[in-house]
């Protein structure tokens, strides 16, 4: 599917007819480098193959900023996904850039949400407490507890982080409490071939937190370890413990309250999708409302295609190149007509075409497709169990 190479010439077009759809959602990697060097980072500890240090100057993400805004309506909402390498890094100009955002917005009458994932390590309470004042939604990156986070990530001297990460996230849990609105304190965990489903709960309730993102550590073109043999190992498990830990809770549910509610499984997948898993019954915007953006101001999809210089559909700067937009998008919208016959369209938005460590998006959604259909199996079990008890 790669463009030819009279495509790859960027065509010069003014911002405005560049955009035929309205992207209102950015995955941005502000950031392509990063303090940690964690050992299954499917990033290239955020470089995506980039061989040099790189962070978003300040005429990039101007530049970004007009080529948003300009085409954004009072009244409508735009969302900034800052991910890729570290963000804090470059603490400064990443809030300068949040600054002139929500100057923007403002002066826009637009609404703006911004959210972070961050490992947490370079924090300290100056700069969470600006955060905080930028309602900055933040996600920290902790994988449970000490001895398997400090497992596989690291610093550059080898040392674990946990510590540091820990702290950093109770204090703007504690920080972001009394607030109104109050930006989200969330955690996110990878689940490596040394943990499990079922202790990462456990340990985040002794932390009186409810988990609500926890991950399957995926195969990555920047690591060695963990094929798509381990992959299948570690989603094994994950469903194991999945069906222990959802068929108690709903063994513990009010039955006449819960069936009165909700109506069949995908009420009970609803659920326990909302506790454990990040995903969503509406398929994602990539490509369609969403877009990926590296720091130099090259497009993308969504972020997960970033550093695959095949996948690029243009730049802030020349704008977006309708000829690879279209031959990804047809693309995909092609895979996504399985979905209306699939017997679980009534459960998830499909597979996501960027997991794995390839760019075969046919094998990446039939991957997702099927890591699914387990779920709700699962999900169909338990509310049948719930409609058993509830005839006895």
């Amino acid at each position: 599917m790669e463009p030819s190479e009279k495509k790859n010439r960027m065509p010069k077009t003014n911002h405005r007819s560049s955009l035929k759809r309205k992207f209102v959602n950015w995955q941005i990697a502000f950031v392509e480098d990063c303090n940690l060097r964690c050992s299954y980072c499917s990033t290239g500890f955020g470089r995506f193959g980039q061989t040099k240090q790189n962070s978003m100057k300040r005429p990039v993400w101007e530049r970004l900023l007009e080529f948003i805004f300009s085409d954004i309506s009072a009244g409508e909402h735009v969302s900034f996904d800052i991910q890729g390498g570290e963000p804090f890094l470059h603490f400064d100009e990443f809030l300068a850039f949040v600054d002139e955002a929500s100057k923007t917005a403002e002066k826009k009458r637009v609404t703006l949400s911004i959210a972070v994932t961050t490992n947490g390590t370079l924090l300290n309470k100056t700069r969470l407490e600006l955060c905080a004042r930028h309602r900055i939604n933040m996600t920290f990156s902790i994988d449970g507890g000490r001895l398997v986070h400090n497992r596989y990530r690291k610093d550059k001297n080898g040392l674990g982080t946990h510590r540091r990460a820990m702290k950093n996230w109770r204090s703007y849990r504690k920080i972001t409490k009394s607030l109104n609105p109050r930006p989200a304190c969330r955690i996110q965990s990878v689940i490596t071939s040394h943990s499990r489903l079922s202790s990462l709960v456990r340990y985040w309730a002794e932390q009186g937190e409810k988990i609500a993102d926890c991950v399957i550590q995926e195969p990555s073109r920047f690591t060695r370890c963990g094929g798509r043999k381990d992959w299948h190992l570690r989603r094994k498990r994950y469903l194991q413990d999945f069906q222990k830990i959802a068929l108690q809770q709903s063994s513990a549910l009010d039955i006449p309250n819960f069936l009165s509610r909700f109506k069949g499984p995908s009420s009970l997948y609803e659920l326990w999708r909302d506790m454990f898993l990040n995903n969503s019954r509406v398929p994602c915007g990539v490509g369609r409302n969403t877009l990926g953006l590296d720091s130099s101001g090259n497009l993308f999809p969504c972020d997960a295609f970033i550093g695959r210089e095949h996948w690029k559909i243009g730049d802030i700067f020349s704008g977006i190149d309708h000829d690879r937009l279209k031959s990804f998008t047809s693309t995909l919208s092609q895979l996504r007509q399985r979905c209306r016959s699939c017997s679980i369209r009534k459960f998830c938005g499909g597979g996501c075409c960027a997991a794995g460590d390839g760019d075969e998006l046919v094998l990446n959604m039939e991957q997702g497709c099927s890591f699914m259909k387990e779920i709700v199996e699962i999900a169909k079990m338990g509310y049948k169990r719930l409609e058993d008890r509830m005839e006895g």
